[in-house]
């Protein structure tokens, strides 16, 4: 399944994951700034604080954004800047 790729103000829908991967469940999408390396996270203590932050850079707790399904991202980055999605798949144990 194809990355979602969205330029600078551009609304778009996140993909609807249409596979399967046996062992795993698909979680959302990670957001990743290609233009400055930069992943979304959160703070999941209150769930409104948000950011871009290099991996291992980013403050104490807070983890990446996961994005569901068919969400509506009305602005990413800044102007020129393109992100992309990224499937998250979770390792399911027996």
């Amino acid at each position: 399944m194809a990355d979602t790729i969205v330029p600078y103000g551009v609304p778009t829908l996140t993909r609807k994951n249409t596979f399967t991967r046996p062992g795993y469940t698909f979680e959302g999408w990670n957001v990743y700034n290609s233009s400055n390396n930069t992943w979304r996270y959160y703070n999941p203590k209150n769930g409104t604080d948000t950011g871009w932050y290099t991996v291992g850079k980013q403050p104490i707790g807070w983890v990446k954004m996961v994005y569901p399904n068919g969400v509506d991202v009305a602005q990413t980055g800044q102007p020129g800047e393109i992100v992309i999605f990224y499937a998250v798949w979770n390792r399911t144990y027996k």
